[in-house]
């Protein structure tokens, strides 16, 4: 069962149970979706476009890794690979890749929203 709250122009899909199902009337409409297999452990994949988006943004799960810095000191990071799928017939690569970009700047920090 799904309950449905308007806020703005936005409509928010609210589990009632821990099932979540949405029908096609529920995204119909949209030109840009985001796929979280992340939450499931999934490190990397391709996601695929629901028609008729132009672009669909996957989000991996966020891994522990070792990096060295300039000085040759090792230390734990957390990373999170996103992907982008985009259909080539509406949108420039180039775009898209700069809109990627962008959001990785705004997620390693956040506060620049802000400003």
């Amino acid at each position: 069962m799904i309950e449905k709250q308007k806020m703005g122009n936005w409509t928010f899909a609210v589990a009632m149970e821990r099932k979540l199902v949405l029908g096609a009337d529920e995204y119909k409409g949209s030109t840009f979706s985001i796929s979280n297999l992340g939450m499931f452990g999934i490190e990397t994949f391709t996601p695929i476009i629901n028609q008729p988006d132009a672009a669909i943004l996957g989000v991996c799960a966020i891994q522990d890794e070792l990096v060295m810095d300039d000085e040759g000191n090792i230390s734990k990071r957390q990373f999170m690979r996103l992907s982008v799928t985009l259909d080539h017939r509406l949108l420039d690569g180039a775009v898209v890749a700069k809109f990627q970009m962008d959001l990785r700047d705004l997620l390693q920090t956040p506060m620049n929203i802000l400003l």
